[in-house]
């Protein structure tokens, strides 16, 4: 398994060259992304169908209909690189309120073999509309434009605060409807969640799904999570988005691409980081 940083080809796509063209720039950024999601068996991470089914059925197409598949997965790409700022600001305000433990982000997470501690809180988290939305085995109460199936972003917080958090269930319901980052709450699966579990609590262990090594479940994952110190893994990331919006100029992308709130939440994982002496 490859992370996202191991590779220098990663998204790197030259503008330079006049034979590189958008569609050029882009499916060479989709070929070193895909290559990361592979196994040692040669498959995709069981995760990731959304942009696998178009990547892989792209170059079978007629070429009149190639861009068309080009831009829906380009949509996919900006959405996915986006819809993540949300997970990471609610992982950092729980950071910052002392209610999640840094140290939780050192461990590399396992995405397949999934814990049942881990998916008890998944199920909390997936009472909120986000959440929702990225899943789709899970009802959604108002589907985003560009809704793909990234249930991988739930799985991540779920399993940080399943390793460290210090909250009840009401705590962590009511802080999520207050902070607003991951959408409305649907009253209506929260009541079914406690019909089918009753009364819930939080167990926490600091080796809740902990993989053998870093893990790129799906395809434009970049949250962060161990092995790695966090100054090296920031690092990482940050690196990863230069060569994202370089891919986005190369193919001249229609939405707006911005990395300004995720350097600052980085940021402030760094300094918490850095509090406790594990940067």
């Amino acid at each position: 398994m490859t992370f996202r940083g191991d590779s220098a080809n990663i998204l790197a796509v030259s503008t330079d060259n006049a034979t590189n063209t958008p569609s050029a720039s882009l499916r060479a950024a989709l070929d070193a992304e895909m290559k990361l999601t592979e196994r040692n068996d040669g498959l995709c991470h069981p995760y990731e169908v959304g942009v696998e089914t178009d990547y892989y059925s792209y170059p079978h197409l007629p070429k009149e209909l190639q861009e068309d598949v080009l831009l829906r997965i380009a949509e996919k790409y900006w959405f996915r690189l986006n819809v993540q700022e949300y997970f990471l600001q609610t992982a950092v305000d729980f950071i910052n309120e002392g209610q999640l433990g840094i140290e939780a982000l050192l461990k590399p997470i396992d995405f397949i073999k999934t814990d049942p501690r881990m998916s008890k809180v998944y199920s909390i988290l997936a009472c909120f509309k986000r959440v929702q939305c990225m899943d789709p085995a899970l009802p959604c109460l108002d589907l985003a434009d560009y809704v793909d199936q990234f249930s991988t972003l739930g799985l991540w917080l779920a399993t940080l605060l399943a390793r460290s958090s210090t909250m009840n269930v009401d705590t962590l319901i009511d802080k999520l409807q207050k902070s607003g980052t991951l959408g409305e709450l649907d009253p209506s699966e929260m009541d079914s969640l406690i019909e089918r579990r009753g009364k819930m609590t939080i167990e926490t262990n600091s080796d809740i799904g902990v993989a053998k090594e870093v893990e790129q479940p799906q395809a434009f994952f970049w949250l962060p999570h161990g092995p790695k110190n966090l100054h090296d893994q920031v690092e990482e990331i940050l690196m990863w988005w230069e060569r994202a919006l370089r891919a986005f100029t190369a193919i001249s992308f229609h939405r707006t691409l911005t990395r300004t709130n995720i350097t600052g939440l980085l940021q402030n994982i760094i300094e918490a980081a850095e509090a406790k002496g594990l940067a």
